[in-house]
């Protein structure tokens, strides 16, 4: 998805920066002069000024390069219309439509062979076929449906409207049933439904403008048979290959959200809501808004930790991002697109691309109301604009060789300008664009080899070249753990990187909560990091604390952070018995208090029970621990850390018997777990198996070469010596 937008982006202002010198060459400013004009105009103001008050100003610009409704994704669209409009001739129509096609077809070819792999799990050439499905001109399946269609549809009117040699017929009949194929197995039935209102459209033209009923009708009356039969049986099909389902909010949920971002916060002033009711809450900011409103019936699925950047559909999801100014913009659009068609319907010197451009434009602004949109599905539509504006609005010509000297001047500064403003948006989009190449391989670096310093390397100039994206920073700080997790456990231990890497770590975690405050993963991610050094900083509980608690006031209705800030309010709670029992009172009622919220976002979530056995464990109640712990070991009988933790709880209640009944089924399970392995061998040694006691802790240090306390513990018993219990 980058790579396409990344390309659009280029080859636009590419085009808009020859248009610019074009213009200063023969001295005249071309523009389309329509209502129509001024539609376009308005989305990208109602736009513009959404992202210039946005409370996530980078993400409403830039996004993360993939989102379709950013300022940058809508300057492209603006610039497409603008271009397209003004600089085409007639005879480009029928190139554009030769290549427009070619694309199509090549498309549906590669997803046909795609279909194909994943059906019969021959791997061709690429590789396994689930790992190639994403390499499409579009992005998710449902996507490629929706271009699949738009090519249908496409192909169709072609072959009702044009006159076409008999080679052409065939091979768009053939791309026609190829398309209807995959379709089919792809069996979405909003698509289909737009298929056949498109047809309904093309049928209409043609009876309109036909004395013969039946004349050019045949094709799409058997598209619309086709399309409302699956719409109607789509749901009793079989399913013929296994495509991930798509999931997306419904449409009262994205309602909800919207106006829960308008009047959900009552300590707004009211001029703040007018704002958000008015602009929004910008551009590309959807994901936000909905984790802090999702529904509550939504924590109670399997879906709970989903996040959206649009709602049910591309309309319904602008309501929350451009408020009601920007969906005004959206549907003065839509009308004057529209009132364009009714205005040249019955004109037989309409060109027939120009009708398939209003077909094919009609087609995709429909699912703009049905279904999240998609990048090239919004080019699309104001390309389509851009060649009915092209051949129905009128241009307006500032001839700057006959202008007086002060509009001469103003123009070409006005000229070289947008020029300049034009090449510092590619060269800012280039080095976005070099971030996302360094971050790519930094991951792979790490994920392949374990390579820390080059992974390291590669993510740092990735942060430092594009500072503003939050993603950056939270994958360095997380790799920066991970290595120093790496280094504790390697003798002799080298204390001074560590110590760097520790720094360096939270100060990326802090650096993206400064890039993206209003994303809760940022907050959360920094409790992460002060949690996973409370042994090595001092104060680094309460500041995980704190920035729990601000990740779950950003994110309401997620049963996971209560259960994470229980578990940093529990750590070292056993000496503040001792020492001042008043805090740890208070530490024990706020850690009940948090897992009890998670329950009533989600009874059913497991970390949530576990870590109520862990608090009855710190009270002192260890027979409820045990029979919490016994209950969620029947749930999840497989989970090797729920049964470690109730071994844990036997063993230091001196249950030997059952703790090591416990730890024997764990070590069949997994026999590399070294904790259950240590514990096993402290066992039989106090039972006097030392042999067996012997086996368990050289495994452990096989596991862990470089363990020395495992070493002490293997020459006492090889000494005949028991295991001393401070050990």
């Amino acid at each position: 998805e980058i790579n396409k937008q990344m390309l659009a982006l280029a080859l636009v202002l590419l085009a808009f920066i020859c248009y610019l010198a074009n213009s200063i060459a023969v001295n005249k400013i071309i523009f389309p002069k329509s209502r129509t004009c001024l539609a376009v105009f308005a989305i990208f103001a109602a736009t513009l000024i959404s992202a210039i008050f946005s409370q996530s100003q980078t993400v409403s610009i830039w996004g993360g390069l993939v989102q379709p409704d950013t300022l940058v994704s809508f300057i492209v669209y603006a610039l497409v219309f603008f271009l397209t409009a003004t600089m085409l001739k007639k005879e480009d129509y029928k190139k554009a439509g030769i290549v427009l096609f070619t694309s199509l077809i090549l498309m549906m070819v590669w997803v046909g062979f795609l279909l194909l792999q994943l059906k019969v799990n021959f791997n061709i050439l690429l590789g396994p076929a689930k790992q190639i499905l994403n390499v499409n001109a579009s992005g998710s399946f449902f996507h490629l449906g929706v271009a699949i269609a738009f090519g249908l549809v496409m192909f169709v009117a072609v072959l009702s409207l044009r006159k076409l040699r008999l080679s052409a017929k065939i091979i768009l009949y053939l791309a026609s049933l190829l398309a209807t194929g995959e379709l089919f197995i792809l069996n979405y039935p909003s698509v289909w439904f737009l298929v056949g209102l498109s047809m309904i459209i093309l049928a209409a033209y043609k009876f309109a403008l036909s004395n013969n009923f039946a004349r050019g009708l045949g094709l799409p009356l058997i598209i619309i048979i086709i399309s409302f039969f699956l719409v109607l049986i789509a749901s009793s099909l079989p399913s013929l290959v296994n495509t991930p389902t798509e999931v997306k909010p419904n449409l009262n949920s994205t309602l909800k959200v919207a106006k829960q971002t308008f009047f959900a916060d009552e300590n707004l002033k009211w001029s703040q809501k007018v704002k958000n009711i008015l602009i929004g809450k910008g551009p590309a900011t959807f994901s936000y808004q909905y984790v802090l409103y999702r529904p509550w019936q939504l924590t109670q699925t399997e879906l709970w930790a989903l996040r959206f950047n649009q709602g049910f559909s591309f309309i319904s999801t602008l309501l929350t991002t451009l408020g009601i100014l920007g969906i005004l913009a959206v549907l003065f659009l839509i009308f004057y697109f529209c009132r364009l068609l009714l205005k040249n319907f019955g004109s037989e010197s309409l060109p027939k691309e120009v009708l398939i451009a209003y077909l094919g434009g009609l087609f995709l602004l429909g699912g703009w109301f049905i279904h999240p949109a998609f990048f090239a599905e919004i080019l699309f539509v104001f390309l389509a604009l851009g060649l009915v504006e092209n051949y129905s609005g009128q241009k307006g010509v500032i001839n700057l060789a006959h202008a007086s000297k002060a509009r001469s001047f103003l123009g070409f500064i006005t000229l070289v300008g947008l020029g300049i403003a034009g090449m510092i948006l590619f060269y800012l989009s280039a080095m976005k664009y070099l971030a996302v190449f360094n971050y790519q391989k930094g991951l792979s670096l790490f994920n392949q080899s374990k390579n820390f310093t080059l992974a390291k390397v590669s993510l740092n100039k990735a942060a430092t070249i594009d500072p503003d994206s939050d993603q950056y920073w939270r994958t360095l700080s997380q790799v920066l753990l991970l290595e120093t997790q790496d280094l504790i456990a390697k003798i002799p231990f080298d204390s001074q990187q560590a110590q760097n890497n520790i720094t360096l770590a939270v100060d990326a975690a802090k650096k993206a909560t400064e890039a993206v405050p209003q994303d809760s993963l940022n907050y959360e991610n920094l409790a992460n990091v002060y949690e996973r050094i409370l042994p090595l900083v001092a104060g680094a509980q309460e500041f995980a604390e704190k920035n729990y608690r601000i990740s779950m006031d950003l994110d309401p209705q997620n049963p996971d952070l209560p259960v994470s800030l229980a578990r940093i309010l529990m750590v070292g709670i056993e000496q503040l018995k001792e020492t001042d029992k008043g805090l740890w009172q208070k530490k024990i009622d706020e850690s009940r208090g948090a897992l009890e919220k998670s329950f009533a976002l989600k009874p059913d979530y497991l970390p949530a029970h576990f870590q109520f056995a862990m608090l009855y464990q710190k009270e002192g109640k260890t027979s409820l621990a045990i029979e919490r712990l016994e209950a969620l070991k029947s749930v999840v009988p497989a989970d090797t850390n729920v049964a470690f933790q109730l071994a844990m709880i036997y063993y230091n209640a001196r249950q030997l018997e059952k703790a090591k009944t416990e730890l024997e089924w764990i070590i069949a399970l997994n026999p590399n777990f070294s904790n259950a392995l240590y514990i096993l061998g402290l066992i039989y040694d106090k039972q006097g198996e030392r042999s067996q006691a012997r086996e368990q802790f050289e495994r452990v240090l096989e596991l862990n070469p470089d363990n020395q306390e495992v070493k002490t513990i293997l020459e006492r018993l090889k000494s005949g010596e028991t295991v001393s219990p401070e050990i």
